[in-house]
């Protein structure tokens, strides 16, 4: 069974590392580059949109809380996101797998 997960340090750690070896054979761990999973990459935009709208601000209730976050997600998406391209290809990917996975 493969066991895909990120590069993360918890996921790199000695610890994590000795427990799979000791299920060698029928663990295959393939990591993928740290920050390329989709829960890293949704964790980045909220640390951003934090960082910009969020800190340091206090809102008396709920409601004011989610107003201010639906007048300011646009402005986010405006003034800071991006669009970007994908520079990681197959035959790129193949490369990493075959150094990464032995």
């Amino acid at each position: 069974m493969y066991l895909i997960h990120d590069g993360d340090p918890g996921h790199t750690a000695a610890r994590t590392q000795a427990y799979l070896e000791d299920f060698r054979g029928w663990w295959h761990p393939c990591q993928t580059p740290a920050q390329a999973s989709w829960l890293n990459q949704a964790e980045m935009l909220l640390e951003a949109f934090g960082y910009h709208y969020l800190d340091r601000g206090s809102w008396r209730s709920r409601e004011e809380l989610m107003s201010h976050i639906g007048v300011a997600g646009p402005e986010y998406n405006r003034l800071y996101a991006h669009p970007f391209e994908w520079e990681w290809t197959i035959p790129k990917m193949k490369q990493w797998f075959a150094k990464h996975s032995q």
